[in-house]
């Protein structure tokens, strides 16, 4: 025959309780047992501090255990929609609210040392193919790149600067303004220079040559690739000349030195002059 204990046991009541020490069961018990159980549960429902968390943070967070607990279960939510597929902590459990794969909650992951082996270095000499003079120079390398170019040789890129013959000056670069001497001149400075004409105007030999500004020497070196290109081009393909308009340089160039060389006065009243413009299109809208 089954007992009071069974009864209990088969209905989920729990233990017995007051009346219910005797192993009899009230109507209350087997109508509403929930309100033991929730109370009980309630009572019962802890926050264990995470590893690493400071007590103040702890105590903001889980200082009310009802607040605690819906603070939680919001966490997760968030989290599980920021990180779909990951596995976190229920509601009952204990935090970290990370993903739980990590399994360091709030401590700072440390590198895992010695896990692959060590890969030698040697002290090696090397050259840099930039430089013409053969200089022999030492840096710390891999002992299996031993041997291989210098990585930093990619990083080495130089203008491409035409090279024409005594023929072809004659035949179509002749220019009686420039003689083939200061073109050479002015060819072999683009080369040291890598088209910084800034600089060729610089280093430019002006007491043996003519005084040249930096547009003359740009119009003539473009004006030597166009001739060349059209002439060494194969019939048939797309040219891809250069073209240097040497008088629109010279106007933005004196445009733009009158406008740095005003006075406050003009300055002032050009701004005057604008804000006027401003009232005139704002009386016809």
């Amino acid at each position: 025959m089954a007992t009071g204990a069974d009864v209990r046991d088969i209905l989920e009541l729990g233990g017995p309780e007051g009346d219910a020490a005797s192993g009899t069961i009230s109507k209350k018990d087997i109508i509403n047992p929930d309100k033991k159980k929730s109370k009980k549960s309630s009572e019962t429902l802890t926050f264990k501090r995470p590893e690493g968390m400071h007590r103040e943070v702890y105590a903001l967070l889980y200082s009310d255990k009802n607040k605690g607990s819906c603070l939680l279960s919001r966490m997760q939510e968030d989290l599980k929609s920021f990180a779909p597929g990951h596995d976190f902590l229920a509601i009952g459990d204990a935090p970290p609210l990370l993903p739980s794969d990590t399994g360091q909650g709030y401590r700072t992951v440390k590198a895992k040392l010695g896990s692959k082996k060590v890969r030698p270095w040697k002290w090696m000499p090397f050259t840099n193919p930039a430089r013409k003079d053969g200089a022999m120079f030492f840096h710390w390398r891999r002992a299996a790149e031993e041997g291989k170019d210098y990585p930093f040789a990619r990083f080495n890129k130089t203008v491409q600067v035409p090279v024409y013959s005594e023929q072809e000056y004659q035949l179509y670069l002749h220019d009686d303004a420039w003689t083939k001497a200061e073109t050479d001149h002015l060819f072999d400075l683009s080369r040291r220079f890598d088209l910084r004409f800034v600089v060729i105007h610089d280093r430019y030999d002006h007491q043996q040559f003519k005084k040249r500004s930096v547009e003359d020497l740009k119009e003539r070196y473009y004006h030597i690739c166009a001739k060349l290109a059209n002439v060494r081009a194969v019939p048939g393909t797309d040219l891809k000349i250069p073209v240097f308009d040497a008088g629109h340089e010279r106007r933005r160039k004196e445009q733009l030195e009158r406008l740095y060389n005003r006075t406050p006065e003009q300055v002032a009243e050009e701004e005057y002059l604008l804000q006027e413009l401003r009232k005139i299109e704002a009386r016809k809208k």
